[in-house]
């Protein structure tokens, strides 16, 4: 029998802000972020803790998109993105 235990959403998501701290200490700067994001129970769990250590970590979150399982492009959702980045001036 072998188990596997992977680490959770939260812990996922915590390392992310973490590496944009990280970014920033580097002389990066990073203000404002875009979710993107399968709209099943996953993908919104994971949207909604991303936008929680947003918030926490001082971040505008400026776009949120989901986007149906199996979808074969995501042309539409990246123009959404495109368009939220130039709606705030990069």
């Amino acid at each position: 029998w072998f188990f596997r235990t992977p680490p959770h959403d939260e812990l996922f998501v915590q390392n992310a802000f973490q590496f944009l701290k990280e970014l920033e200490k580097k002389g990066h700067k990073v203000k404002r972020i875009a979710i993107l994001a399968e709209n099943t129970e996953f993908g919104t769990g994971a949207a909604r803790l991303q936008e929680k250590y947003a918030t926490e970590n001082g971040y505008e979150v400026v776009a949120k998109v989901l986007y149906p399982p199996k979808t074969t492009q995501l042309t539409s959702e990246v123009q959404k993105l495109i368009l939220a980045r130039e709606l705030v001036g990069s």
